[in-house]
């Protein structure tokens, strides 16, 4: 394979030179691993499932500072801090929970010594290894993804990004024709890397929300097991752009994989 200078494969780089032409097209970008496209208008809603330290509602926030923003993170010190960063800002709701298949008035949600672990899975949580205090776990209300809508009034997301440490499978096991309606944009990170016994329903999920009609861009992870679908956009073309073409095209999936 031909090498340029810097020791880049000339493929490599001419598929990054294509990326930025269909990112420029589409309006696709990626914050902090999550893809999204940004189509967004003044009124648009914003629901980020799992918002850890924040840095992804607040790069959002900043940038949207018209959208509605809803955050949910179960990890009860992570929420507090949430809290506090969102403070005076009116289009930010912060709600301290978890999110799954089905709502839970109380469910067992296991802290991970590394925060980016903490989980519903008590298997993924130990991954990031066990608190040297002794706080393993906590109780924490679950919401279904219907439920917590309807919490927050919500009728319509623009954008639904998910990090959820393994919870992703029972939301998306359960996700309707309802729901492809109501969301235009997903942006999920599937945790099958981290246990290979999740892949098969990873790839249920996959098939799930391209059964309804989303379109599918991801990249992919070498980490642990490795996973194709570590970085995930689905999305609805007809419903993003004022782009005429851009509802009758997709973005070419090999230039992601």
């Amino acid at each position: 394979m031909m090498l340029f200078k810097d020791g880049i494969p000339s493929a490599h780089k001419i598929r990054l030179f294509l990326r930025s032409i269909v990112a420029r097209w589409f309006k696709l970008e990626s914050i902090y691993e999550h893809f999204f496209m940004d189509t967004f208008d003044a009124s648009a809603v914003i629901v980020d499932l799992g918002a850890g330290k924040g840095e992804f509602a607040s790069y959002m926030a900043k940038r949207y500072p018209n959208a509605k923003i809803v955050v949910l993170e179960a990890n009860p010190f992570l929420a507090e801090k949430l809290t506090a960063m969102f403070n005076g800002n009116r289009n930010v709701i912060v709600t301290h929970a978890a999110i799954g298949g089905c709502s839970v008035p109380a469910a067992t949600f296991y802290l991970s010594k590394d925060i980016a672990y903490s989980s519903l899975y008590e298997s993924l949580s130990n991954i990031g290894g066990v608190n040297a205090d002794g706080a393993c776990a906590v109780t924490v209300n679950v919401y279904s993804l219907n439920d917590f809508f309807a919490l927050h009034k919500i009728a319509k997301v623009d954008l639904l990004k998910v990090d959820v440490e393994g919870a992703e499978f029972e939301i998306f096991e359960k996700f309707s024709e309802h729901d492809f309606k109501c969301i235009s944009q997903i942006s999920i990170e599937f945790h099958d890397f981290l246990d290979i016994s999740l892949r098969s329903r990873m790839q249920h999920c996959v098939h799930r929300l391209q059964t309804l009609g989303y379109a599918c861009i991801h990249t992919g992870i070498d980490f642990m097991y490795g996973s194709q679908y570590f970085n995930c956009l689905f999305y609805d073309p007809k419903r993003l752009s004022s782009n005429s073409l851009t509802k009758y095209l997709r973005i070419p999936r090999w230039l992601y994989r």
